[in-house]
């Protein structure tokens, strides 16, 4: 058998290099070595250095384990240093002197530390499995319970098992061994004394009783072995007891202390000068209080003294923090009813311009209002003189933006003595684009392109800024541009309805009334609203738009009165996935090719044909031709026309021929409204689909189509359109 080759005698190993592996970046070597942590080191603890027989005396002064405990936890020197048996009597000395009484002796299975820990150690609730730093319920059966009424009623209910033992006379052996609960406070005051357990130990003790008691030899080794439970079973009880009477005058004690150090502390505040809320919150005092509240001792003068140095300059410092803070709710209170007054009138002005919050904000008076450091309501604002205050502030701000965006469409210092003529930024024709949202190509400005008028213009705020940025602009004409497409639609609505674009009676006439309109540009005719116009008309360079003055057009138009009025604002909210999910709606635009196509292939049918079929039969027979008529002839084509054998009148050709006319006159399939908008985006080109691209196909929507049949029955309509599109 050959050698093995060595290491050295191997082939290498020719591994491909990764091409797009990252150059390897070279350290910069400095003369500076890299600068040492402040504070490395800890602090030194000079207590670890006193002796033990001085750290005994200082511990001696202790009222409770609880201190001993947390001392012994601090570090590792601790630990060993208090844990070990020959300090054993640092913590008898902590036990004896424990308030209010001391603490009972420990069973013999403890060490001083478990004892400390057993008693004053928190845990888990066993019902709701939340910490808790509760003293056990029972010390028998070691159940902790936290402080909620619910976690003590279901444990009751649902964990505990109570025993009769007058009753239950089959399992009066588990009587002797098992440890009951000892709190009588957590049990049922009854006539007859129950033995309450845990219901998973009780389960375990009869389970493991009931297959003892099988056979002789078993039950022997059963009893042999629960004669230790049994012996132990009266100390436990006992011990159980007395921690649990200790417990309830330690409770007793410190609500009787809770009390007292109330009245302490509003007498040291008084007698200071010092305000009783800042001294409290004060961590100094804060925690000297929680110190001697948990060991129950009573606070003195002496123990303000060390810590005054200390605790004057915290003092101040929360009262000024306080002061800060009251500010601060004065402002947010006049913040909000300042908000609420901009509400309210909006709501009673809806047809004036009106600000955005954050520029309302800015007026005088609502500046004069959030300056203030009395707090101010609503209800003060409402009031005269401030209400009028507020009203004023408005006209003026309303006359310089009327005044700058005037002169931005050309109509610098206008003025007019009639009421009847509009202001030029005040007529339908006044349509502006924001700047800033028309650089930015995003879902809300695309979806919401309808233009702003004057009003929304003075309103604005850009979408794609964050709300901070919002409040920091500011209204200036300079960051809008006139809509002349929407201006030149509009101008043609107007010419169609005999209307001047600065008459007054114009924007009652064209937007209460809301006309319906045909846009001509689109390839095949497209109804729509005035509002949709708006934002239709973006689509083309040169938008013809017409206005359908008869209903009965409507019908041909828009196909069985289905146009949804405001659907696609409905349905772009997000509470509306589900309608959106519904597989009803269709594109208007392969709805009218379709019709198209069906027209063309009815009126497709010779002439001849159609006349030979619709004539009645006559028994007369055919009249003489007049002397003086001219005979018609008949044109080659028809008379060649029922010879012909092209290759659509071959009988193999006719189901094809079928199949393409079928497939031709094929009435266009329904999406879901996001399937639809994929369809109108890849076959029509709409990036934004609007409700003038959209039908619902009534034999899917669950309310019945009612067609009108004259221009009477158009109100009607309305109503059952909005109706049928709220869904």
């Amino acid at each position: 058998m050959p050698p093995k080759p060595t290491r050295t005698q191997r082939p290498k190993a020719t591994a491909k290099r990764r091409t797009n592996k990252k150059p390897r970046q070279e350290t910069q070597e400095t003369d500076n070595p890299p600068q040492a942590k402040e504070n490395p080191i800890p602090p030194q603890c000079y207590l670890a250095q006193v002796p033990l027989e001085i750290l005994a005396e200082i511990l001696s002064y202790t009222t409770s384990p609880r201190d001993i405990l947390a001392l012994a936890r601090c570090s590792q020197y601790f630990c060993h240093t208090l844990v070990q048996p020959s300090s054993t009597f640092i913590w008898k000395h902590a036990r004896a002197r424990c308030l209010p009484t001391p603490i009972p002796d420990p069973l013999p299975n403890f060490t001083e530390a478990s004892y400390a820990s057993f008693i004053f150690d928190g845990g888990e609730c066993e019902v709701c499995k939340e910490k808790t730093s509760r003293h056990l319920v029972s010390f028998t059966i070691r159940l902790r319970l936290c402080a909620k009424p619910s976690c003590r009623n279901s444990w009751r209910e649902k964990h505990c098992m109570q025993i009769d033992p007058v009753t239950v006379k089959r399992y009066l052996p588990i009587l002797t061994w098992l440890p009951p609960l000892e709190n009588r406070d957590f049990t049922q005051h009854t006539l007859v004394a129950l033995y309450m357990f845990r219901l998973s130990d009780w389960k375990a003790a009869t389970d493991e009783y009931n297959k003892a008691s099988l056979n002789e030899a078993t039950m022997a080794q059963y009893n042999k072995d629960k004669e230790v439970l049994m012996k132990r079973l009266p100390i436990i009880f006992e011990n159980g007891v007395a921690l649990t009477k200790w417990k309830r005058e330690r409770e007793q004690g410190m609500s009787q202390m809770e009390a007292a150090r109330k009245t302490r502390i509003r007498e040291i505040a008084t007698t200071n000068g010092w305000d009783e809320w800042n001294l409290m919150q004060s961590p100094a005092f804060s925690t000297l209080v929680r110190a001697r509240y948990r060991c129950l001792e009573p606070l003195t003068d002496k123990d303000i003294e060390p810590i005054r140095h200390t605790l004057e300059p915290q003092i101040i410092e929360m009262g000024d923090r306080t002061k800060r803070q009251l500010k601060e709710q004065n402002l947010r209170k006049s913040r909000e009813a300042i908000e609420a007054v901009y509400k309210r009138l909006r709501s009673i002005h809806p047809d004036k311009a009106f600000p955005a919050l954050s520029e309302f904000r800015k007026l005088p008076t609502a500046e004069l209002v959030q300056k203030g450091t009395v707090p101010i309501t609503s209800q003060d604002l409402q009031k005269e003189p401030m209400n009028g205050m507020f009203v004023q502030d408005l006209e003026q701000w309303r006359a310089k933006a009327r005044e700058a965006v005037g002169a931005m469409l050309g109509f610098p210092e206008w003025k007019n003595a009639s009421k009847h003529k509009l202001h030029p930024v005040e007529r339908l024709t006044a349509r502006f684009k924001c700047k800033s949202c028309g650089n930015k190509e995003g879902r809300e400005a695309d979806w919401n392109g309808y233009g702003l008028d004057f009003k929304g213009a003075c309103a604005h705020r850009c979408g794609h800024l964050s709300s901070k940025r919002q409040n920091k602009v500011v209204f200036e004409p300079e960051n809008f541009e006139p809509d002349q497409k929407a201006a030149h639609a509009i101008q043609q609505i107007l010419s169609q309805l005999d209307l001047q674009a600065d008459d007054a009676k114009t924007l009652r006439c064209v937007i209460q009334n809301e006309p319906d309109i045909l846009c001509h540009s689109c390839p095949r005719p497209i109804m729509m609203t005035y509002e949709e116009m708006l934002r239709h008309c973006k689509r083309h360079d040169e938008p013809i738009f017409e206005i359908l003055k008869d209903l009965r057009v409507y019908e041909q138009h828009a196909l069985q009165n289905t146009y949804p009025r405001g659907l696609r604002k409905r349905l772009l909210e997000p509470q509306q996935k589900s309608r959106r999910d519904l597989k009803i709606y269709g594109c208007r635009h392969c709805l009218l090719d379709w019709k198209s196509d069906a027209q063309t292939s009815e009126s497709s049918i010779p002439a001849l044909a159609i006349v030979v079929d619709d004539a009645e039969p006559s028994l007369q027979p055919p009249s003489e031709p007049a002397a003086d008529s001219v005979p018609q002839a008949i044109p080659t084509e028809a008379l060649a026309e029922p010879c012909s054998t092209s290759e659509e009148t071959k009988p193999g050709n006719k189901r094809k021929n079928a199949n393409k006319s079928h497939k031709k006159t094929r009435k266009p399939v329904v999406f879901t409204f996001d399937g639809l908008r994929s369809h109108v985006k890849e076959k029509h080109g709409i990036i934004w689909v609007g409700d003038e691209d959209v039908y619902v196909d009534d034999s899917l929507v669950p309310f019945p189509a009612v067609k009108p049949s004259s221009p009477e029955s158009a109100e009607s309509e309305n109503e059952r359109m909005s109706m049928r599109c709220s869904f």
